[in-house]
């Protein structure tokens, strides 16, 4: 029985409580005001928020950049403390050592961010004149733009499905359910992806 217990001991001296308990890897949640907003670590594509990505320890803080068409690009600054469990270390200085080279004497904190993406002002006037560009189609060739979602022809239906990236048969199913031409050139508008 004293040999089992030796054993342990022996195992847990040499051994790291933050590599055991802690792991040497992460989860970060990040998530944005917009959806869709991709991270990059060092220039790799992480994911697409909302999401959570699965870190190595380090013990530097670590830049990811947040990236969306027509937003500028952000930064998210992760910092890191001492991982706490690192401390059961006290008995041990080999298995402070093992956390150090393995980075689990380190812990992301805090572990869940939030990234508030700002409007490019050259891509936010670009598809503002977009929106109008297509409002004023719609308002011009409303009647024509009816009558064709009722029937098969889609001229008018094709030209504004290039202009929004719309599918044509959406477009039917919106316009077909529009209460007035102001209002389904602003749904339209709205959904639209420029």
């Amino acid at each position: 029985m004293n040999k089992t217990y030796l054993s342990l001991l022996s195992v847990l001296a040499l051994s790291g409580c933050g590599t055991i308990v802690g792991g040497t890897t992460q989860n970060i949640s990040i998530d944005a005001n917009v959806k869709g907003v991709e991270i990059f670590d060092n220039g790799m594509k992480l994911c697409e928020t909302p999401c959570t990505v699965r870190l190595s320890r380090e013990r530097s803080e670590k830049t990811l950049i947040a990236r969306k068409n027509g937003y500028e690009d952000a930064r998210v600054l992760v910092g890191t403390s001492l991982n706490l469990f690192t401390l059961g270390n006290l008995i041990s200085y080999t298995g402070f050592t093992t956390d150090a080279v393995t980075g689990a004497v380190w812990e992301y904190s805090p572990s869940n961010y939030y990234v508030n993406m700002m409007r490019n002002e050259k891509e936010s006037r670009k598809e503002e004149l977009l929106k109008k560009e297509t409002r004023r189609f719609i308002l011009k060739n409303y009647d024509v733009l009816r009558m064709e979602a009722r029937s098969g022809k889609t001229d008018y239906m094709k030209t504004l499905s290039s202009m929004t990236k719309i599918s044509i048969d959406e477009l039917k199913k919106m316009c077909a359910g529009s209460v007035s031409q102001i209002l389904f050139a602003e749904e339209v508008a709205e959904r639209a992806e420029y």
